[in-house]
């Protein structure tokens, strides 16, 4: 198959990791519910709030992308510093099979001369255990930012180096963006280009995220990807997820109402490409997955 431009494009994910309490069997007569009070898993940002209030949406994240997207992964963490998951030291990252990807800066593992991949949570703020990691570096507004300023208010300036990208508003969904540090005072961060949209007192800022970039180059079906900085513990607990490489041109669909969808194991796969031997057009998608806990 020759390779068409046109066809190609840019999809993007902005992905939070979670802890949160899930039910992986509901009670029975005498017998209790089973529940993980430390499940980990990845939802998309725009999800997490419905994810949280629903069990049954309480799933290893399974994504897609079509052949020739350029998949934009922006990572960021919840998982708070412990001492019975992960010693007083949470990181964690993303790493895929199968795509296309830089491993100095997109691999997800660390070693070598590659950069570093995983982030601590962004919105922790103090320790109350002297041990383990330092720590995050985030801070919080302490003055509102209208659209159009270059130099946010915040509570600890210092922390941060003339040069590098920061995130602001990182837990506002549709709102969040990544400036580059041009100047840095008591307590203010000058940017070398305004900020686009307006943020409240409160709101964070961090470096605390990781940018990868992969590329569907061709037609692996569906792989995995995993935590590969705490695996022996995140793993267990849910921290695995699934790309299900889809026709080139094609797009995704509830099966209930045919809305578009970004996630999920269930998809109506709209497309007038081949999908095997023989076989093309549309069809009904369903992804199981299994894991050992």
């Amino acid at each position: 198959m020759l390779f068409r431009s046109e066809k190609a494009r840019r999809t993007k994910y902005n992905v939070h990791f979670i802890e949160t309490e899930i039910t992986l069997v509901d009670a029975q007569g005498s017998e209790p519910a089973i529940v993980d009070k430390h499940g980990l898993i990845y939802v998309i940002h725009e999800e997490e709030a419905a994810v949280r209030a629903d069990n049954s949406l309480k799933y290893p994240l399974i994504v897609r992308a079509n052949i020739y997207d350029c998949i934009d992964w922006l990572l960021t963490s919840e998982w708070l510093d412990d001492d019975l998951t992960n010693f007083q030291g949470s990181k964690i990252n993303t790493h895929f099979h199968f795509i296309q990807f830089d491993n100095q800066a997109s691999d997800g593992v660390i070693s070598g001369m590659s950069y570093e991949q995983s982030m601590r949570p962004f919105h922790q703020f103090k320790k109350d255990k002297e041990k383990g990691l330092p720590i995050p570096m985030n801070a919080k507004l302490t003055k509102a930012a209208k659209a159009g300023d270059k130099t946010i208010h915040v509570t600890n300036a210092k922390q941060y180096h003339v040069g590098i990208t920061i995130i602001v508003g990182v837990d506002q969904v549709g709102k969040w963006e990544i400036l580059r540090i041009a100047k840095i005072g008591n307590k203010t961060l000058t940017f070398t280009h305004p900020l686009e949209n307006d943020h409240a007192v409160g709101e964070i800022a961090t470096v605390e995220y990781v940018w990868q970039r992969f590329w569907a180059d061709a037609d692996v079906g569906t792989t995995f990807w995993h935590d590969h900085a705490f695996g022996g513990t995140t793993w267990p607990h849910g921290a695995v997820g699934t790309i299900i490489i889809e026709p080139v041109g094609s797009t995704w669909h509830d099966a209930k109402t045919g809305e578009p969808i970004r996630t999920g194991p269930i998809a109506d796969i709209h497309s007038n490409e081949l999908v095997g031997y023989g076989v093309g057009g549309s069809f009904r998608e369903y992804k199981i997955g299994r894991a050992h806990v």
